[in-house]
């Protein structure tokens, strides 16, 4: 019992050490870019802007309710960035209390029209024709950089001014949201003094705090997963010129799970993309066999019920599904296949007319879980999608040269429960990858060879078997 107290205690103070050191990210970039922010106080300048609709909507008709104000763009990257997070928070929030207006300086309306119903983007969308550098609400509301968010209270004044939407959903969670930088005060010796001690506290318990950390990582879950997994039996069977198959059941992050893979050299294979969308869609294996391929596994997203893609697809050059607004809070890469070199690309819809005029094979999917070998975020969203455990795809590539294809089967409690998003991406990490995506799991998960056929379980009959295949779009094979 003394045990389990110790270990409960060490979480929670670790917890809260982690939520200090990720604060002070969010800090560090206010203190870099939200200086000119206005102070949590002021009362802030009203202004009248149009919407898309060609409406005049004015700041100060928002009075009564919390308002989360956003300038930014759609050409912005960091803006782009924030567009998940900025769903979930209007997805949580009571719009009878908060409203969410955006302030966006594009250079084009019609950019801006198409960029919101592409993406479907929530809340009041306002344009600035000015653009940023000349906008008169920018200059009063001091945003020299972009994504700019406030919190205004319903009475009209700064509760929150930063360029991180992950202190805004705190501060309106009623959590702390670090500090505000909108103001510079002058700074006592009294004041100085103390916080010169305030800060060689921090420092000492961060050093305590990361050897502390270091020895937990040493021999802790981490550590051993990873030596679990070393030691696992793949029963590796060959495909030829040096591809081949394997699967594991392992005992991986608390859980069991059972994991199937292909491996080939690049150089030696090429991988496609079947893209077979409506009356054409078919089972994993269906389509491998179709297209004389020597392994497969599902593709990306689709409407279930019409059998279309949701994603970007291009087969052989021919361009034909596009990504659709409804899947942009998890589709943030592509799949790209040039001669027989395979990249992961993270990217936004923007990008993908440049992609697709290098590369005649693409697909986009999400989200991207690895570039150059570290996680592709430094923390995942809470979402069922994100933080639930389920089946899983995934490709990826290695500094020299293999190309690996897994899934790993999910919703089997005792024989294969899957994966959360981070847990895939540590699955990733083991095997030794560069590069990694998520394609479509679920139901859809399925890994085929020609000589075992399918070597996962798909989960669509519900039974831990190989038989439960259902019909997808789109597929990825090796030939």
């Amino acid at each position: 019992m003394k045990r389990l107290f110790m270990l409960a205690t060490l979480i929670a103070f670790l917890t809260m050490l982690f939520s200090g050191c990720k604060m002070k990210k969010y800090d560090k970039l206010d203190q870099q870019y939200a200086t000119d922010l206005l102070a949590p106080g002021s009362e802030v300048p009203d202004f009248t802007l149009k919407d898309i609709e060609g409406n005049d909507v004015s700041i100060a008709d928002f009075r009564g309710r919390t308002v989360v104000l956003i300038f930014w763009a759609s050409w912005c990257p960091d803006c782009r960035a924030e567009i998940p997070e900025i769903k979930e928070m209007f997805a949580a929030a009571d719009p009878a209390k908060v409203a969410f207006v955006s302030v966006s300086f594009d250079k084009e309306f019609d950019t801006l029209c198409s960029f919101v119903k592409e993406n479907y983007l929530p809340g009041v969308q306002l344009f600035d024709p000015a653009g940023k550098k000349e906008s008169k609400v920018a200059g009063e509301y001091g945003v020299k950089w972009i994504p700019a968010l406030y919190v205004i209270d319903p009475a009209g004044k700064v509760k929150l001014g930063t360029v991180v939407a992950a202190k805004v959903a705190l501060e309106l969670k009623g959590k702390p949201s670090g500090k505000n930088f909108g103001t510079r005060q002058p700074c006592s010796d009294e004041s100085c003094a103390i916080k010169s001690s305030a800060r060689m506290k921090r420092i000492i318990v961060c050093f305590f705090c990361g050897g502390l950390a270091l020895q937990l990582s040493a021999g802790e879950p981490e550590k051993r997963d990873a030596d679990v997994f070393a030691a696992a039996d793949w029963n590796w069977q060959p495909l030829g010129k040096g591809a081949e198959y394997g699967s594991a059941q392992l005992n991986l992050f608390e859980s069991t799970q059972f994991i199937s893979v292909i491996r080939y050299k690049a150089r030696r294979y090429k991988a496609d993309i079947v893209d077979a969308p409506a009356e054409f869609a078919d089972s994993t294996e269906a389509l491998a066999l179709r297209h004389n391929a020597i392994g497969a596994i599902n593709g990306s997203y689709f409407n279930m019920k019409t059998l279309y893609p949701t994603t970007l697809v291009q087969d052989n050059g021919v361009r034909r599904g596009e990504t659709s607004g409804s899947e942009v809070f998890r589709v943030d890469g592509v799949m790209a296949v040039r001669c027989h070199k395979v990249k992961i690309i993270r990217c936004d819809t923007t990008q993908y007319a440049a992609i697709t005029r290098k590369h005649k094979e693409a697909m986009a999917a999400g989200p991207v879980l690895l570039l150059d070998g570290r996680e592709a975020r430094d923390e995942w969203p809470g979402s069922g999608f994100y933080a639930k455990r389920h089946p899983r795809t995934l490709i990826g590539t290695t500094s020299d040269g293999w190309v690996y294809l897994i899934v790993i089967d999910g919703r089997f409690p005792g024989q294969g429960i899957g994966t959360t998003i981070h847990e895939t991406a540590m699955i990733a990490k083991m095997f030794g990858l560069k590069d990694a995506l998520n394609l479509d799991g679920g139901g859809s998960s399925t890994l085929w060879t020609k000589p075992a056929g399918v070597v996962s379980h798909p989960y669509d009959n519900r039974r831990f078997d190989h038989y439960g295949q259902r019909s997808v779009p789109n597929i990825v094979v090796v030939r």
